[in-house]
């Protein structure tokens, strides 16, 4: 019975790798991660005091509370974006987003209470451009998940679900010991094996 297991857990591993080679010879990421982070470095105003308080409420009256009680115990100020254009992205798809967690991908423009008529910014321009790709790059590998990240910030720029990690920073944020911080880390520095992924272990993810 063991060695079924590990003999299925490899072949696991294995598929991942494949996977995760595909999808990073896919010609049009590029393209998108460099439309994604023009935008989101176009994004660089404050927010208004009513939408701080709505981000502020989010985390306040959703997301802290449905943290397990033993798992972490830091402010909510900790969670919060850094940037201008975290805490904008934060407002535009998580708090204002008409749709539950887990479907949150389902927006693709912004909303029209955020982009009025036919108001297009660049990083609202890249995620109608881009956002059904990872989207249907996500379905067909089975993946939770889908993230461009910055490799010299270490902004998290884009996410195809929009949990509280969209628009953090992963070298001195929230997230910044978390295992996506590690495999990014890894794949930051190069130290991605002989088959050129990083990947490390199962652990619990607060944004999730």
């Amino acid at each position: 019975t063991r060695e079924t297991k590990k003999a299925c857990f490899e072949r696991w591993i294995d598929q991942q790798f494949r996977e995760f080679r595909i999808l990073a010879g896919d010609q049009q990421l590029p393209e998108a991660a460099s439309a994604f982070q023009a935008g989101f470095t176009a994004l660089d105003t404050t927010l208004g005091d009513n939408e701080q308080q709505s981000l502020l409420r989010y985390y306040h009256d959703t997301f802290v509370p449905a943290l397990p009680s033993n798992i972490d115990d830091r402010s909510v100020d900790t969670y919060l974006p850094h940037t201008n254009a975290g805490a904008r992205l934060q407002l535009d798809y998580i708090v204002n987003n008409p749709n539950p967690v887990g479907k949150r991908y389902l927006l693709e423009p912004r909303s029209e209470s955020v982009v009025a008529g036919n108001a297009v910014d660049p990083y609202d321009a890249a995620h109608r451009t881009y956002h059904s790709m990872f989207v249907r790059l996500m379905n067909e590998t089975q993946l939770y998940d889908l993230f461009l990240i910055d490799a010299t910030t270490g902004n998290v720029i884009y996410t195809v679900q929009k949990e509280p990690d969209f628009g953090t920073n992963l070298i001195e944020g929230a997230y910044s010991t978390s295992a996506l911080a590690k495999a990014f880390e890894l794949a930051r520095t190069g130290n991605v094996g002989s088959q050129g992924v990083a990947m490390v272990d199962f652990e619990h993810y607060t944004a999730s």
